[in-house]
């Protein structure tokens, strides 16, 4: 019953920490993404700033930055996730070795 009990709270601490670390990558992409859409950049968009069309079309980059950001970020998050469930897998080859 104690091994549940950890399993249960290893579970929960991982998803808090995949959340988490989702959630800051997101924040860190999306700005990194919105920093080439500065006007006066070289990637920026040369447009009125008075027409209905580019408020349309700013709206419209914004939502895709957010939705690149948010792939991104999880994207990101599986990699981390893929790479310490591989140090896992040594750990415990390791261990078993050494009984």
């Amino acid at each position: 019953q104690g091994k549940n009990i950890i399993r249960q709270i290893a579970n929960s601490l991982a998803t808090a920490t995949a959340a988490v670390l989702a959630e800051n990558r997101y924040f860190a992409v999306q700005s990194e993404l919105s920093s080439t859409l500065v006007p006066g950049s070289h990637n920026s968009i040369n447009c009125q700033s008075d027409s209905l069309s580019t408020i349309s079309t700013l709206q419209n980059l914004a939502e895709i930055v957010q939705q690149q950001a948010r792939i991104i970020s999880i994207q990101n998050m599986y990699m981390i996730m893929a790479v310490l469930a591989l140090l896992t897998a040594v750990i415990i080859l390791i261990q078993s070795k050494i009984r």
